[in-house]
C-alpha cells in the first residue's frame, strides 16, 4: 500500500504546490493589482489574450501528445486539460475558443496519427482537425457552464471530467460510428512493462471511466487556481479519490487468480503493406511459402520442448486469393483461375502435419463469379477461419470496419463519391468490404481433450470496447476464455509508436473484461496480454517487442473466471457522462454570463461580453 499511496498522492501534492505558487506570485504584486479585475485588465489586451490562448492550447496539446508511446509520459494526462481549460473559461468569445483549439490541438492529433500521413495525406489532415473539434466542443461547453447561474459555482473537479468524458464518448462511440483511439485515460495503463495499477478500475466502468479519473485531477487543479471557498476540500477529495483508485488496482493485482489454459502459437509475419503497390501472384506464392516455413519451424520447436501448441494463429488477411469458401474455390477450379485450391490444400496439409488447429486471417467472398471479363461477388468480408478438419470451416466476419481504412462513414453509401475521394486522397485503395452481421465464437479442442472458447476481434476491433464485450459476455456471464486479435499492422510502416499505441489500447480490453488476449500481428507487435492487462510475452527485445521482424510466439495463456462490472453492464457510465454533458449544456443557457458572482445593473448588462469576475479568482462584484 505504501507504493500505491506514494504514487497517487502526488496528484494532490502537485495541485497544492500549484496553488501555493500562484498565491506567492500574487503576493508579490502591488496590492492594487492582486484582484481579478486588475489581472483581467492587465491581460485584457487583444494581443495578450491571443498569446495566452495559444500558449495554453499548445501546452495542453504537448502534454496530450507526450503521454502516448513512444514518449510514454503517461502522468501528463492528469494535468493536460489544465492550461486550455483555464484559458477557455476566460475566453472572450466562442469563436476565439474554436479557432485557438483547432490550431493548437490539430498538431497533437497529427503527432499521434503520424503514420497515416504516408497512406492518405488529405485524410490525415481531416482526421487531425476532426478530433481537435471535440476538444473545442469540450472547451466551449465548459466556458458556458462556468459562466452560468446553475453551474458557475460547481467545482471544476466535477464539471471538467463529466464534460470531457461525455464529449470523448461522443467522438469514440456515437458520431460516424466512432473513432475509439486515444481516450485520455488509456495511458494510465502505463508503459508496456507496467502492471497498470491505476487502470484496473476500467474493469468497473470501462476506458471512459479512466478518462473521468484523469480529468478529475485537472479539474481539481483548476479549483486550486480559482481558490473558491472550500477549494481545499475539493482538492483533498480528489486526492482521496485517486488514492482509492490506486488501492482498487492494487487489490485486483494481488487477489485475482488464474488457472492454466491453452498454449497458442502466434506466427508474426513481416509483409510490408502499401496502397501504392500490389501483392502480385508471384509475391503471394513466395510469401505464403515463407509463412508455412515459419509455422513449421515454430511448431517443431514447441513440440521438441514438450509444449505442443493447442492452436496456431496467423495474422489478418495473410491467406492470399479469394478466401476459403468452397463455392468460391470451386469457381476458380472450374475456370482454371488462380489460385484455385492451392492455399486451401496447403493449409489442410499444415493442419495435419502440426496436429494443431489453425486460426487464419483471410478474405471471404460470397457469390463469387465471372461477370464478363471481370470478377464480381455479392459480399466480401475480412474474416478469420478456424481450420480443424474438412471445409466448410467456421468463419467470423469483421463486424466493425475501420473508418478511413475499410470504409468512409456516410461517404461509403455512395460508390461514386467514395471512388472519387479515394482517387484523390488514397490512390490504390479500395473500400469494398461488407460488415459481418453475427457474433461468432470458436470452440477449440486442446491436447487434453478439453475445449476452450475463442473470440477473434480483427485488427481495429480490439480497440472497440463495446464490441469486445458483446463477443465475450452474454447475459452477464463470460462465454469466451481468450481473445485472439488478428491484425495487419503493415499499414503502420516503420512506426513503432503506432504499434505500441495499438497494443496499449488492447490492454484495456483485457482489463475491462478480465479475459486474456493474444495479439497476432503482421509486422508486430504480437504479444500475450493477461487478464489484468499486463504484457507477459512478446517477440524480440524488451516489452512490448520489436516490429517489422518475423517471429513466432508460443503463448501459455492463463484463464480467469473473474467477472467484471463492465462485462455485466457495459458502457452505462459512458452514457451517463454523455447525458450529463447534454444536460449541463442545455441548462447552462439560462443565466449564462450572470452567475458566479456577477453583479447587477450596468455590469450585468455587459455580462455577455465579459466573463464573471471570479471565474479564475476569489469572489468580487463586477461593476
Amino acid at each position: 500500500m505504501r507504493s500505491v499511496a506514494s504514487s497517487t498522492t502526488r496528484v494532490s501534492d502537485t495541485a497544492l504546490m500549484m496553488a501555493n505558487a500562484i498565491e506567492r506570485a500574487t503576493e508579490k504584486l502591488p496590492r492594487d493589482r492582486r484582484h481579478p479585475e486588475a489581472l483581467a485588465e492587465r491581460w485584457g489586451s487583444r494581443g495578450n489574450r491571443c498569446a495566452v490562448g495559444y500558449a495554453a492550447g499548445f501546452a495542453t496539446a504537448l502534454a496530450f501528445a507526450l503521454a502516448w508511446p513512444t514518449w510514454g509520459l503517461w502522468p501528463l494526462v492528469f494535468v493536460a486539460l489544465v492550461p486550455l481549460s483555464a484559458w477557455a473559461i476566460r475566453a472572450r468569445s466562442v469563436w476565439a475558443i474554436v479557432l485557438v483549439v483547432l490550431l493548437t490541438q490539430a498538431p497533437a492529433w497529427a503527432a499521434v496519427n503520424w503514420w497515416m500521413a504516408r497512406l492518405t495525406p488529405p485524410g490525415f489532415v481531416i482526421l487531425s482537425f476532426y478530433c481537435a473539434a471535440y476538444i473545442a466542443l469540450f472547451a466551449v461547453v465548459l466556458r458556458r457552464a462556468a459562466r452560468s447561474r446553475r453551474f458557475g459555482h460547481w467545482p471544476m473537479a466535477i464539471l471538467v471530467p463529466v464534460l470531457f468524458a461525455g464529449t470523448e464518448f461522443l467522438r469514440t462511440r456515437i458520431v460516424l460510428g466512432g473513432y475509439p483511439w486515444y481516450q485520455l485515460g488509456v495511458p494510465l495503463a502505463g508503459g508496456a512493462a507496467s502492471d497498470g495499477i491505476l487502470a484496473q478500475s476500467a474493469s468497473l466502468f470501462g476506458a471512459h471511466w479512466l478518462t473521468f479519473v484523469a480529468a478529475s485531477v485537472s479539474g481539481a487543479m483548476l479549483d486550486a487556481i480559482r481558490r473558491r471557498p472550500g477549494w481545499q476540500i475539493v482538492v483533498l477529495s480528489v486526492a482521496l479519490f485517486q488514492l482509492l483508485n490506486g488501492a482498487f488496482g492494487w487489490w485486483i493485482l494481488k487477489t485475482a487468480t488464474t488457472r492454466p489454459g491453452p498454449r497458442i502459437l502466434a506466427v508474426q509475419t513481416n509483409l510490408p503493406v502499401s496502397n501504392g503497390s500490389a501483392w502480385t501472384q508471384v509475391d503471394q506464392v513466395r510469401d505464403f511459402r515463407t509463412f508455412l516455413e515459419q509455422t513449421l519451424e515454430g511448431a517443431s520447436r514447441a513440440r521438441n520442448a514438450g509444449t505442443p501448441p493447442d492452436l496456431i494463429v496467423w495474422p489478418e488477411t495473410m491467406v492470399p486469393g479469394f478466401g476459403l469458401e468452397p463455392d468460391a474455390i470451386q469457381v476458380c477450379e472450374d475456370g482454371g483461375y488462380y489460385p484455385g485450391a492451392i492455399y486451401l490444400r496447403a493449409l489442410q496439409s499444415l493442419f495435419k502435419e502440426t496436429k494443431s488447429p489453425l486460426l487464419v486471417g483471410a478474405a471471404a467472398y460470397l457469390g463469387l463469379r465471372i461477370d464478363g471479363e471481370r470478377w464480381a461477388w455479392d459480399k466480401h468480408f475480412n474474416s478469420a477461419y478456424l481450420i480443424d478438419g474438412e471445409p466448410p470451416f467456421q468463419r467470423y466476419d469483421k463486424l466493425v470496419l475501420t473508418p478511413g481504412g475499410e470504409e468512409m462513414p456516410l461517404i461509403s453509401r455512395s460508390d461514386w463519391l467514395e471512388e472519387k475521394l479515394l482517387a484523390l486522397g488514397a490512390p490504390g485503395m479500395r473500400f469494398d468490404l461488407s460488415a459481418g452481421d453475427s457474433l461468432v465464437r470458436f470452440e477449440v479442442r486442446n491436447s487434453l481433450g478439453g475445449v476452450f472458447r475463442v473470440a477473434t476481434p480483427i485488427c481495429f476491433e480490439d480497440t472497440v470496447g463495446y464490441l469486445c464485450r458483446r463477443l465475450c459476455y452474454e447475459d452477464g456471464r463470460k462465454v469466451v476464455d481468450v481473445m485472439v486479435n488478428l491484425s495487419n499492422e503493415g499499414w503502420f510502416g516503420s512506426s513503432q509508436p503506432a504499434r505500441e499505441q495499438h497494443a496499449l489500447h488492447a490492454r484495456l480490453r483485457s482489463i475491462e473484461l478480465a479475459i486474456p488476449m493474444l495479439r497476432c500481428a503482421n509486422t508486430g507487435l504480437s504479444v500475450l496480454i493477461d487478464d489484468r492487462g499486463r504484457i507477459t510475452h512478446w517477440i524480440g527485445g524488451a516489452a512490448p517487442g520489436i516490429g517489422n521482424m518475423p517471429g513466432t510466439l508460443l503463448a501459455p495463456v492463463a484463464l480467469s473466471d473473474r467477472l467484471t462490472t463492465y462485462g455485466r453492464i457495459g458502457d452505462v457510465w459512458s452514457w451517463t457522462m454523455l447525458a450529463g454533458s447534454v444536460i449541463i449544456t442545455l441548462l447552462s443557457g439560462a443565466g449564462a454570463g450572470a452567475g458566479a458572482g456577477a453583479g447587477a445593473g450596468a455590469g450585468a448588462g455587459k455580462a455577455r461580453d465579459s466573463e464573471p469576475s471570479d471565474v479564475l479568482g476569489s469572489s468580487a462584484t463586477q461593476a
